[in-house]
């Protein structure tokens, strides 16, 4: 089943105690991950998707509808394999479509650890437990966590990254990658944010859902993790213990809405939900359209290949 521009495959909507629900403590969460380069449409008979052309003129509409949603991507938005020209021009089209908040992926150190970082410095990326070496000393390049305000909304928003999504990486990378065990890491942020009392804490989770679903047991007060690197289409969120857990499954083909509803300190009710622009609907956004074409051009006259076409 597919979806255009405004139409929305309703998954879940789960009702938690007996308070009442108030319009003012609706928290709106749009995420994506594992775009995989898809930065323009796919015509795929079987599950055609707008890529990052389309979510882009999606954002805007959603932006319209949600004035105060929040929006974040989890990972692997570039290729596995290494594409140094692709990547530049997906690096610029994340930044027209102004996440709020990411974690990196594995796939984006495909373009190498030290020009993974240099343009990772344009986008809003966190990590928690990642280290990469700087001359033999290993520090971290990213915010550990972060507070956004959105009105009246304050949310406290967390990075992580598991060891072994590095697992199929050779030691070129490897090398110079240090992960750090997640729980305690974790736990240092809990710690932080929750002095600025936010009213909701979100873990953004390169780690996979089987991962996730340890963390929200382990570790108290995360509200929401919002996952990726295992692509899975989570259609009937996770809640364990007081934790959604969320994604929003393969080649950046949905975008998915995590509506919550807060009251009294803790989560009343919440529903998700996904947008699918297609090859068709909506139209192409101008600037990444524009990105494309100089990628399109830039490839041609370097003989590369083209990815798409």
């Amino acid at each position: 089943m597919k979806c255009v521009l405004y139409s929305t495959i309703v998954t879940a909507a789960v009702i938690i105690g007996a308070f009442p629900v108030l319009a003012t403590n609706r928290i709106t969460l749009v995420y994506t991950n594992s775009l995989n380069g898809k930065i323009d449409y796919c015509h795929c008979s079987e599950s055609p998707n707008g890529g990052l052309v389309k979510r882009a003129t999606m954002f805007k509409k959603l932006r319209q509808e949600y004035p105060s949603s929040i929006y974040f991507d989890t990972g692997d938005f570039l290729l596995f394999e290494r594409d140094d020209l692709l990547s530049k021009y997906l690096i610029m089209g994340f930044q027209i479509l102004a996440y709020d908040a990411m974690v990196c992926g594995d796939q984006e150190f495909s373009m190498g650890v030290t020009a993974f970082i240099e343009a990772s410095r344009k986008l809003p990326l966190l990590c928690n437990n990642l280290l990469i070496s700087d001359n033999g000393v290993f520090k971290t390049p990213f915010k550990r966590n972060i507070i956004i305000r959105k009105g009246l909304i304050k949310i406290g928003v967390i990075g992580t990254i598991s060891e072994k999504s590095f697992l199929y990486f050779d030691k070129k990378i490897t090398s110079k990658i240090q992960v750090s065990e997640q729980v305690a890491e974790i736990r240092k942020d809990l710690n932080m944010l929750k002095k600025q009392n936010p009213d909701l804490i979100v873990l953004l989770s390169h780690s996979g859902y089987e991962r996730d679903k340890i963390l929200a047991e382990k570790i108290n007060d995360i509200d929401v993790i919002i996952g990726g690197h295992t692509q899975h289409l989570i259609e009937n969120p996770t809640y364990s213990r007081r934790t959604i857990i969320v994604q929003a499954g393969m080649n950046g083909a949905h975008i998915g809405i995590l509506d919550i509803y807060r009251e009294k300190n803790r989560t009343v009710k919440f529903s998700n939900s996904f947008v699918v622009p297609d090859d068709k609907e909506p139209a192409d956004d101008p600037y990444v359209r524009k990105l494309i074409n100089k990628y399109k051009e830039e490839s041609r006259t370097l003989s590369k290949e083209i990815r798409f076409d």
